[in-house]
Formats: C-alpha cells, structure tokens, sequence
C-alpha cells in the first residue's frame, strides 16, 4: 500500500483506495461562501441579544426601537428561512417549446424584489435603533457624575447599540448579496 500524489487532482490516496474508489474528486479550494441561511440564522441570534439587552431597561432606553426591529426582523428571517427550506410538493410545471427549462428560470426567495426590500428595510430599522441607542447613551455618560448612576446604566445601552450596529451591518451584506445574486440570474 503506497501513497501517491496524483498530479491533476492535487491530493494523495492510497494505491488501494484508487482501485476501489474510481471516482475522484476535483481539486482546488473551495469558494468562501456562506449560505444566506447561515446569515439569517446569525441574524436571529444577534438581535435576540440586542432584544434582551433592550429589556433590562423594558426597551425604554431606545424609544422601543430595538423591540419593534428586533419582532419585524425575526418575522422576516424565519419567513425567508421557512420559505427557502419548503420542498415543492407540486410537480414541475410542464416546458413548452419556447422554453424547455422552465426549472432553470426560478428564483431563488432571496433574489425576489420584496425580499430584498424587507432586507433593507431591516437595515433601516436597526440604523435608526443604533443612532437612537448612540445619542441616549452620550446623554447618560454626560448626566452619570452629576446623578450618581452606576455604570451599568451606559453600559448596557452601548453593548446594544454595537448588537444593533452589527445587526445593521449583516442585513446590508445580505441585501448586497440578495442583488447581486439576482443580477447574475437574470443575465
């Protein structure tokens, strides 16, 4: 049993597992992608901790913004996630003679129009919590001396507002990714 290098395909195996396995993988690095679904699940979690750090001070430190972002930001996600994962349970439609790949001509639930609008309009939302969170906590860092508050009242704000700065971030990767994804279909 000796291993060699197989030049073309740029990995070694056995001498024996070559015979017994004809089919050979191709070589190369895989391409850097992260599926969208990762990205929304990632989505979900960042605005949960932005959600409960928002309810130590019952929302009221960002004008119950994070909340409304965090509800409208979660109906999304787990739409386009449950939407994206449904099996089609009819049969494929049948191809005419001007078309005859009619499978080859759906999109994807995340390069449609509404999805990629709801995407930025996330983004929207978590920019105008994070702006909100931004001003209130320069308003308590300033106040804090002369109020004798404890940290944590500038803290916690400050932690949220990088969890709806990120939250931000993410959405305007996935609408970038949602257009460019459709781009590439359509030409």
């Amino acid at each position: 049993m000796t291993k060699t290098i197989l030049p073309m395909y740029g990995h070694w195996q056995s001498s024996l597992s070559v015979a017994a396995s004809p089919k050979l993988e191709r070589a190369g690095p895989r391409p850097r992608h992260v599926p969208t679904r990762y990205l929304l699940s990632i989505s979900v979690g960042i605005s949960t901790c932005a959600l409960i750090l928002s309810l130590v001070f019952l929302g009221a430190v960002s004008f119950w913004m994070t909340p409304v972002a965090f509800l409208f930001t979660t109906a999304y996600n787990t739409t386009l996630l449950i939407l994206s994962s449904k099996k089609k349970s009819r049969p494929a439609p049948q191809a005419t003679f001007w078309d005859d790949d009619s499978e080859r001509h759906k999109l994807r639930v995340t390069f449609k129009l509404w999805a990629i609008l709801c995407t930025i309009l996330c983004a929207v939302v978590w920019i105008v919590a994070f702006v909100i969170l931004v001003v209130i906590t320069s308003m308590l860092t300033r106040n804090m001396a002369s109020q004798n508050m404890s940290t944590a009242h500038a803290t916690i704000p400050s932690v949220e507002a990088a969890f709806a700065l990120s939250e931000a971030i993410l959405h305007v990767y996935i609408a970038f990714r949602c257009i460019r994804g459709r781009r590439q279909h359509f030409l």
